[in-house]
């Protein structure tokens, strides 16, 4: 239990030091806390000034022994005490109105704690994608608080959907997750249902495998050609195709990769059983509350070992074995916050 009264919303925890960072969802504070619940340091970096984010965050997360932000368009870096470091721009800008996307991706690249991230490939859906695309694009972009420019690596697989199909898929920047233990890069695509494996060799990642994964309901997304992508907009949504977004909410899509040691944990949706004739937004939103699942599921070597729909939103990895969940119940009303620590359990 943590004594604070807000929503709080834990997005890291560092195992050196058993703490774990958090986010106050109303105040925008950036806390640490210790094991026992005990908030050990409160910031307030909205406004404006060096290492201040302004009207919003939408990341949080330690980065070796320091911390990084990620608000306003930009990547700040603190010390462990939250002086302010550095900046690097751009970051996503997102502005959420509560919760946020949670901790960046992060690796040891030439001695250097580096972000990792999905690299956009049409900003939102405002830029138009050419047919061909995918077989050039990079995935990720790699930088560091010294960095001038971001790094770009890996392309897309020979082997993906986006670049063996002719139709567009608006569904493409992929899910990643860096698994210390074994120095491995686990990346999966939204509309696949493939574990991709990358091993950091000599400061670099390099090609492993590919592992087709069993996901229940898990069919071939429908798309668009791509001559399409702008035409026919969603209403104060931008220029992107109205389809785009019936799509996004009815194929079914990978929505995160954890990967800690030997296990790894893949949440998805199932969306629509088969493929429709729906073309309005909010029919696709009707449709898929009452026909799509979430599924959480965890691999050992490539092979599933669990598969529940028990609601694990917003979890913290603790360890291989072990995840935070925090408590939610809206009829409850709570002066304090309250988490649980799940653990999986090998069953004879």
């Amino acid at each position: 239990m943590v004594p604070v009264l807000e929503p709080l919303q834990i997005t890291d925890f560092n195992p050196k030091t058993n703490r774990f960072l958090a986010y106050g969802t109303q105040s925008k504070a950036c806390m640490e806390i210790d094991a026992e619940g005990n908030v050990l340091s409160s910031v307030d970096l909205t406004g404006e000034g060096p290492g201040h984010f302004g009207p919003g965050m939408s990341g949080l997360g330690y980065l070796g022994d320091n911390i990084v932000v990620e608000g306003a368009g930009a990547y700040y870096f603190f010390d462990a005490d939250w002086n302010y470091l550095e900046k690097f721009t751009p970051g996503s800008g997102y502005i959420p109105l509560s919760y946020i996307s949670g901790k960046p991706d992060a690796v040891e690249i030439n001695g250097v704690n580096t972000v990792i991230k999905a690299k956009s490939q049409n900003y939102n859906g405002n830029v138009e994608l050419k047919e061909g695309h995918f077989n050039t694009a990079m995935m990720l972009e790699a930088f560091n608080s010294k960095s001038q420019e971001p790094t770009e690596l890996l392309p897309y697989p020979e082997n993906s959907i986006y670049r063996t199909s002719e139709l567009y898929f608006d569904g493409h920047e992929p899910k990643i997750s860096y698994n210390k233990q074994k120095e491995e890069l686990i990346l999966m695509l939204p509309l696949e249902p493939k574990m991709y494996k990358y091993e950091l060799k000599n400061n670099r990642f390099e090609f492993v495998s590919t592992s087709n994964l069993d996901l229940k309901n898990f069919r071939t997304p429908q798309g668009i050609p791509y001559e399409d992508q702008h035409k026919n907009p969603l209403k104060n949504f931008g220029r992107s195709n109205e389809l785009n977004y019936v799509y996004r909410v009815l194929n079914s899509s990978i929505l995160d990769v954890n990967s800690y040691g030997e296990i790894t944990m893949i949440r998805y949706k199932t969306g629509a059983k088969e493929p429709t004739n729906i073309i309005r937004f909010e029919e696709a939103l009707k449709y898929a509350k009452s026909e799509s699942e979430t599924l959480y599921s965890f691999f050992v070597k490539d092979k599933m070992v669990l598969e529940t729909d028990i609601d694990l939103g917003r979890y913290v990895r603790l360890s291989e074995t072990q995840f935070l969940v925090p408590y939610v119940n809206e009829e409850e009303e709570l002066d304090y916050n309250k988490f649980y620590i799940y653990e999986l359990k090998k069953v004879k």
